[in-house]
């Protein structure tokens, strides 16, 4: 340890290294790449699989059955290296991850990075290629066609930038997916910690008394509640506030597909004539009663 560190700086990185919320957040990192892998996996053995098939049947056409042999060996070789590389793009999004705030910095940065791997790839399927090459095929394996290394090598990267950029949007997919979930758990327990529900409407975070909620009614991708007299617009599914609000002790019904009611604001139901019901609150608002969720508006 340094004569000028403060042992405290080495207690607190050790305390942080070991605290078990962090270590659970990693282990939430860490599965949620490992599923990024299954995905890309999968993704890049379907288009392997169905370009197998067609160039069977090219080759077939073209008088050339055996043609599909070579393309095995070429795209699977190239595909080995792909997954072989896939932990870099893990590490790189990590390490520079995009943000609408660093966009300008980090794009060069994939660009710089997406030369380097597709390098990489191009060396270490080339170097398959002319192993394997001769054992089955006869003759050896020239990566130099008609137009030269240069435009061999350009020719290549065309086909890396794609496949690059697509394992990042997988990438940054499934982390964002992970990251709405983690919100929603994250809802959830605030509300049944503090009987409080998280919001968000816009760049704002609103949380509300879950009591003090009347009504929710879903609209599009947003969520009107209700609360106090007051409507707010929030970016959340009616499901997921339904549970924000049952977690928080709210004494919440469905009564529409579309309809959230607090029994405690129900002043009575009444028939519509045609098989539906209407809810009255005690604001004198009325709410829809479908079919569907009679009984369990009856329940209460």
């Amino acid at each position: 340890m340094p004569a000028t560190a403060d042992p405290r700086d080495y207690q607190h990185m050790t305390e942080q290294r070991h605290h078990p919320q962090l270590q659970a957040e990693q282990a939430r990192d860490r599965r949620t790449d490992i599923w990024a892998w299954v995905a890309v996996v999968i993704i890049t053995l379907g288009f392997f699989i169905v370009d197998i098939v067609s160039e069977m049947t090219d080759g077939t056409y073209a008088g050339e059955p055996g043609r599909w042999q070579q393309f095995v060996l070429f795209d699977g070789s190239s595909i080995v290296v792909l997954f072989a590389l896939f932990p870099v793009l893990l590490w790189l999004t990590r390490r520079w991850p995009l943000s609408l705030q660093d966009w300008k910095r980090i794009i060069p940065i994939y660009a710089l990075a997406s030369l380097i791997w597709s390098a990489i790839h191009i060396a270490g399927m080339v170097a398959i290629r002319k192993v394997l090459y001769p054992l089955i095929f006869e003759g050896l394996y020239s990566f130099n066609r008609a137009g030269g290394f240069w435009l061999e090598m350009l020719y290549e990267y065309r086909k890396d930038l794609l496949t690059f950029t697509l394992y990042l949007a997988v990438i940054y997919a499934f982390r964002h997916m992970a990251d709405l979930r983690r919100e929603v758990q994250t809802a959830r327990t605030e509300a049944r910690r503090s009987s409080r529900i998280t919001l968000k409407s816009g760049g704002s975070t609103i949380f509300l008394d879950a009591q003090r909620v009347d009504w929710a009614r879903a609209a599009g991708n947003y969520v009107e509640i209700s609360a106090g007299g007051t409507v707010h617009l929030a970016r959340i599914s009616l499901t997921a506030l339904d549970e924000q609000l049952q977690a928080a002790g709210t004494d919440i019904v469905r009564t529409h597909r579309s309809w959230l009611v607090n029994r405690a604001r129900l002043r009575e139901v009444r028939p519509t004539g045609e098989g539906d019901q209407i809810a009255i609150l005690q604001s004198g608002e009325e709410v829809p009663v479908s079919r569907r969720y009679r009984d369990a508006l009856a329940a209460s």
